[in-house]
């Protein structure tokens, strides 16, 4: 699909994305404003001063590939809907933005938290992390609770629609983690889920030790974001 040029734009204003483009066997990977693909343009404040061409990036689609917001991609569902097909597992653990901290309990440490409570409603199965971050968030706003620091305090690649991943999910990444050979690699043995059990557990999975369980939501394990698209 082509994309109209823009006219009568007024100097020093900006203007608003297009329609995402599409190509037979690729996905759109955002506008750039250089053929080199370096310069993402940014619609929301980046202005237009003379005429201007904006170049389509675009990516192949493959399991193991770095994905559209620098992450891998760890599963191809086969086909498009509900809004997505693939899932990207982003390329670093999450880090709390303002203490530094690399671990997190699941239901939050400080104030509000959820540790002993059930949110339920939460899923195992692979494509339900974004619901189930969405689910936690929106029940616990003030809880500082694993899905917030990965849904609201995490972006990469110019992407903010991280999540939590669900149980399942979490264990497709560790199974790309092993067979990458170092292309991905999640840094820590434990990660948390988005899966919950009980109120005061939720399920986690020991990479190293290829333990998948649940235990009580107070430990504190690492984190790794996943988007859809």
């Amino acid at each position: 699909m082509a994309v109209s040029s823009y006219t009568g734009i007024r100097h020093g204003a900006t203007i608003s994305a297009p329609a995402d483009p599409t190509r037979s066997g690729y996905v759109f990977n955002l506008w750039y404003a250089d053929s080199n693909l370096t310069q993402r343009f940014e619609f929301a404040t980046q202005t237009i001063t003379a005429n201007t061409t904006l170049y389509a990036k675009w990516w192949s689609g493959v399991v193991g590939d770095i994905g559209p917001a620098g992450g891998v991609v760890f599963h191809d569902k086969g086909t498009y809907s509900d809004g997505w097909r693939y899932l990207e597992a982003a390329s670093t653990d999450v880090i709390h933005p303002t203490t530094g901290v690399t671990t997190f309990t699941w239901g939050g440490s400080t104030g509000t938290t959820i540790n002993n409570t059930l949110v339920g409603g939460t899923s195992q199965a692979v494509g339900t992390g974004e619901a189930n971050t969405t689910t936690i968030a929106t029940l616990h706003p003030l809880a500082g609770s694993a899905a917030r620091f990965c849904s609201e305090g995490f972006k990469q690649g110019g992407y903010s629609d991280w999540f939590l991943p669900s149980y399942e999910e979490l264990d497709l990444m560790g199974k790309l983690s092993d067979t990458k050979s170092g292309a991905f690699t999640l840094l820590s043995n434990t990660y948390w889920s988005s899966s919950e059990k009980t109120a005061g557990n939720a399920y986690f999975i020991n990479v190293t030790d290829k333990i998948k369980s649940d235990i009580p939501k107070t430990y504190t394990f690492k984190l790794r974001a996943a988007r859809a698209f």
